[in-house]
């Protein structure tokens, strides 16, 4: 994941590739004031998972899909000598396919098949 701005101003297009962060991206339900909103939480790959998220953002949208991966856009929260402030943010994010120990995948541990409730066809009690 790649931060694309900085208290809300665009940073350069061409950036080192040590700012990249590499981790995971879980959407979870928080209270904004008196809303249940859900929110992508960033974390660190080695970070502890009760650890707070490393970003979050609130009121969020995927802007872009395509081969490179996505753009994510949204408010973050900032905090700053106690004054809070919500600013635009914009997370790149490239999918990768992480390789487990041994440099191999299994066989699959489940299969992918429609929707199969009651009332659709493909439903035998």
């Amino acid at each position: 994941m790649l931060k694309l701005r900085k208290s809300g101003t665009l940073l350069p297009q061409r950036r080192d590739p040590d700012e990249w962060l590499e981790g995971f991206i879980e959407s979870r339900s928080r209270w904004a004031g008196e809303r249940l909103v859900r929110v992508p939480e960033f974390r660190q790959i080695h970070a502890s998972v009760v650890a707070p998220p490393d970003a979050l953002l609130y009121d969020f949208a995927v802007t872009r899909l395509g081969g490179e991966g996505i753009t994510v856009r949204g408010i973050e929260r900032l905090e700053s000598r106690g004054t809070v402030a919500a600013v635009l943010q914009e997370w790149r994010v490239d999918l990768q396919r992480v390789v487990p120990p041994g440099g191999h995948y299994g066989p699959p541990l489940g299969v992918i098949r429609p929707s199969v409730g009651p009332g659709s066809d493909t439903h035998k009690p």
